[in-house]
């Protein structure tokens, strides 16, 4: 077999794989040297080799593994001054160490290249929720919950109101009461604050007194949040789904993936439940600006 003789441009970008080639070429037996015959910029490689370009005969294997492991970390690791949506990190600084903590480094590069390629893919919001710990996640499903109860009941009659908020308690209904007034109001002017169209609303109430049925307090709100939340996931593709589920922390994807309360949910209700995540508050307690809950955050689905 014959080597190719197709010729390319002189400059050739010192990768670290043609520097791994080289390396091979000067340390190894002399048969490897035949690779080079093989190399689309064989005579321009030869040239930089002579002239010392690669590092010189003393650069070691361990040397180009470790510069290019740094080099991909700079280039991957992205902490919050540089990403707002990235986990909390610090880009290491160490240029050599043990086989473990290579190993160790690399993996996690392999893990924050596949969280850059899910977060590009999905809307900033859901990459916030999903990247939460599992109380902030069960305090979003809350709130969710507790805009859609004050939507549904909002126009009507303040004893009307009152039975309905009986199964609530008294924290959740008192919060309720406070955001059937904005609504009312549309004091705040945030998107959402006119009400949602009287077919949502009384779907929503159907759906609260379904629910009030059979659970009662904070886990009457986070369910009808949750159902609602699970109609928008469910409207993303199903590629965005499986990257949704690789870059979660917690068990949301699946819960989300199975919970069909409010199904078949109307067009309107989606449009509805996407502009609650820009909510002020919801998005708030997204980002971990606005915290209250003391729970440990051991489960979601309560």
């Amino acid at each position: 077999m014959t080597a190719p003789t197709q010729e390319t441009s002189e400059e050739r970008r010192l990768d670290f794989r043609t520097r791994t080639l080289v390396w091979a070429v000067r340390a190894c037996a002399t048969g490897v040297c035949d690779l080079l015959a093989w190399h689309p910029d064989r005579q321009a490689l030869r040239r930089q080799m002579e002239s010392g370009e690669f590092g010189g005969r003393g650069e070691s294997l361990s040397t180009i593994l470790w510069e290019e492991l740094l080099t991909a970390e700079r280039a991957t690791i992205q902490p919050p001054r540089r990403n707002p949506d990235a986990p909390d990190e610090t880009l290491p600084q160490a240029e050599s160490g043990t086989p473990g903590s290579y190993w160790l480094r690399r993996r996690r590069v392999g893990q924050w290249e596949r969280w850059l390629a899910a977060a590009a893919k999905l809307p900033r919001a859901w990459v916030r929720l999903l990247e939460a710990p599992a109380a902030v996640v069960r305090a979003v499903q809350r709130e969710v919950g507790v805009e859609m109860i004050a939507a549904a009941m909002s126009g009507e009659s303040s004893r009307q109101v009152i039975k309905w908020l009986n199964p609530l308690g008294n924290d959740l209904a008192l919060r309720v009461v406070e955001r059937i007034r904005e609504v009312s109001a549309g004091a705040t002017g945030q998107a959402g604050e006119e009400g949602p169209p009287p077919r949502v609303a009384t779907r929503w109430r159907d759906a609260y007194e379904r629910a009030a049925k059979m659970i009662t307090g904070e886990r009457l709100a986070s369910t009808l949040g949750r159902g609602l939340l699970a109609t928008l996931y469910r409207q993303l593709p199903e590629a965005e789904r499986r990257e949704a589920a690789r870059l979660s922390r917690s068990m949301l994807c699946p819960l989300l993936e199975h919970d069909e309360f409010l199904e078949p949910a109307t067009v309107e209700e989606r449009e509805w439940g996407g502009r609650f995540l820009t909510h002020r508050r919801i998005a708030g307690r997204i980002a971990g600006t606005i915290v209250d809950d003391t729970s440990d955050g051991s489960e979601i689905q309560r």
